[in-house]
């Protein structure tokens, strides 16, 4: 089915309204006065105007102050879907048609810009509307973002089927990694043409059995279910296989569909690492796999890679596993998730941050939810959230996270940070990780359900709220205004725009 658009314009306090308009207009710019406008219909004589507001050709001369500089009132609009693509739009984008003007005389610069948040329109130089409309052109357009994010940027992760896997000592004992990369997470998308299996192939390149296999187990690597009440269970046929290659032995993990479908028995994904052999145990050793869902025309949307209403907690050193009610929250009020955060000594002056006794866990953040930390260690650790995922330190002020932040008691061993994740979004900040301000590598990485598992998809689902790409509606808020220097050109036409977007 064909997508259909509509573009609603605002004007009030909020944004929380929009009026349907075919057009977009900019208001005459009243504060450098007397207006005038030209057109051709006139001889290119200037007369001053009244009410321009049947001329084609606009523009502002002060013959008293040609230095001045006027603005327009902003306009501020979106772009909504009424009727849902059978996927999602993406790159949605604006540019001007024609050429800008290069008859070496000053002209009047429309400018455009755009941002989650909503600021109520000023006829004083914009906050937001910051580019010149002809810095961009079909070829390189000026896109749209939702929730601050734009184009349509898979997970490149995605799209790999295939795994080689060796074991490998950090100095810690052996941990798997999967091309070359330790312990990474392996994600499947629940999106599928039809109900077939998927199918995910995993190559031995270092683990030497004996002939007999007498001692070792039958598989290089083995996978544990996580069950939606938080119990584990070992993975066999037909689920896991594993044949001799002529490169070695390949195992392959097929995630079933149908009747018998894995996501739907294991909510949670799964667990990847050293198979158990000689009485030992190796649950330090491999990661997870889990979840994505993407958008499926025939079925909607896949079942999320969470429980609504719980959170897990999945750590890449002991794989630990937990579930937590979230506590009971008053009508429209949002649940807060504590953390109890304190930094351990792991040797040679190696400090990690453990949150509820968990060693530095990859952390879900939920725009629906609060999230509260108390750093019992932070006089001499103390933490903040940071918008890069690589940091391995919160030391760059300009990536540490502060909008929809407080710190209460920063740098004492109470101290205090809570994060509204919503309104990080709504200022177009997204937590990325969390770390130390003066101790590298002691926390890791956020991600923002589902927003990371997604990639940057644009709008797909009608009335689907802007704060989730992948559910996403509506564009970000976009702003226009035409800035008019005291000795601009008059007659000189603002050009015409173009709004395209890919469907697929």
């Amino acid at each position: 089915m064909a997508a259909g658009v509509i573009i609603r314009k605002y004007t009030g306090k909020d944004g929380s309204f929009g009026t349907l308009v075919s057009s977009l207009g900019i208001k005459r710019v009243d504060t450098c006065v007397p207006a005038v406008y030209s057109s051709e219909r006139l001889g290119g004589r200037v007369i001053p105007a009244d009410d321009a507001s049947e001329a084609a050709y606009y523009c502002i001369y002060a013959e008293e102050d040609r230095k001045c500089t006027a603005y327009s009132m902003e306009c501020v609009f979106k772009i909504h879907l009424e009727k849902a693509p059978d996927v999602q739009l993406s790159n949605i984008r604006i540019y001007p048609e024609g050429e800008p003007p290069m008859d070496g005389k000053v002209h009047p610069i429309l400018r455009i810009g755009n941002s989650v948040g909503y600021s109520k329109p000023t006829n004083t130089k914009s906050q937001k509307a910051i580019h010149n409309i002809w810095d961009f052109s079909k070829e390189h357009p000026f896109y749209l973002t939702v929730a601050g994010l734009y184009g349509q940027v898979p997970d490149p992760s995605l799209g790999v089927s295939e795994y080689t896997v060796e074991y490998k000592d950090y100095g810690f004992g052996n941990v798997i990694a999967l091309n070359g990369e330790r312990q990474v997470a392996v994600p499947v998308a629940t999106k599928t043409d039809s109900e077939k299996d998927i199918v995910v192939t995993f190559l031995n390149r270092s683990f030497n059995r004996s002939e007999d296999y007498t001692q070792e187990p039958a598989n290089f690597i083995e996978f544990l279910g996580l069950k939606e009440d938080g119990t584990q269970e070992l993975l066999g046929a037909p689920y896991v296989s594993v044949k001799k290659t002529v490169d070695g032995e390949l195992l392959t993990l097929t995630v079933k569909k149908g009747d018998d479908n894995l996501m739907a028995k294991y909510p949670a994904g799964l667990i990847y690492r050293i198979p158990s052999f000689d009485g030992k145990e190796h649950p330090n050793s491999g990661y997870m796999v889990f979840w994505v869902p993407l958008y499926n025309s025939a079925t909607g949307f896949g079942k999320p890679a969470y429980v609504p209403h719980r959170w897990f907690i999945q750590n890449r050193d002991n794989l630990t596993y937990k579930v937590t009610e979230e506590p009971t929250t008053q009508p429209g009020e949002k649940p807060v998730i504590s953390f109890d955060v304190e930094a351990r000594d792991e040797g040679c002056g190696h400090f990690v941050y453990y949150l509820n006794g968990v060693r530095a866990p990859q952390l879900i953040f939920d725009p629906g939810c609060i999230y509260h930390f108390v750093n019992h260690t932070g006089s001499a650790f103390p933490m903040r959230l940071v918008g890069n995922f690589n940091s391995p330190m919160a030391s760059d002020i300009n990536d540490v996270v502060t909008d929809g932040v407080i710190v209460l008691n920063g740098g004492t061993d109470e101290e205090e940070i809570t994060i509204d994740v919503e309104a990080a979004l709504k200022a177009s900040r997204m937590v990325g990780g969390y770390q130390c301000v003066c101790a590298p590598y002691m926390g890791n990485v956020v991600y923002n359900h589902p927003l990371f598992m997604c990639g940057q998809y644009n709008m797909c689902r009608v009335g689907g709220g802007v704060y989730n790409p992948l559910l996403a509606g509506e564009t970000d808020y976009v702003y226009l205004q035409l800035e008019v220097p005291g000795d601009a050109e008059p007659g000189y036409a603002v050009p015409q725009l173009h709004i395209e977007y890919d469907e697929n």
